[in-house]
């Protein structure tokens, strides 16, 4: 089961981190400021392109974000990672696919 609590705290970690506000990171993921803290609160589930984005703005691999092993399979963290390559139908299958693998 994915963990909105444990992974809102691990964003804000990494944010923190790397010395970003929460504006400056939701800029850069292209999200909205309020949907960033309720991320980092735990009251929301972010989308599987969220999550994508959140990735690519902090430069950190999905395999940092959870301590699930369900969610950390090489399948998983190697799709994710090949998603910013493809087209922009490659990217919606590619969506559909992480989105069942993830089970969100």
């Amino acid at each position: 089961m994915f963990d909105k609590e444990q992974f809102g705290k691990k964003i804000k970690y990494f944010r923190q981190r790397q010395g970003l506000t929460q504006e400056q990171l939701s800029e850069m993921a292209n999200i909205s400021f309020s949907y960033l803290t309720y991320i980092e609160s735990g009251r929301n589930k972010p989308t599987v392109d969220v999550i994508i984005n959140l990735l690519n703005a902090l430069n950190i691999n999905y395999s940092e974000l959870t301590d699930d092993s369900s969610y950390n399979n090489e399948l998983t963290i190697s799709l994710l990672e090949k998603y910013n390559n493809l087209d922009e139908k490659g990217k919606n299958l590619m969506l559909v696919i992480l989105t069942k693998l993830l089970t969100f």
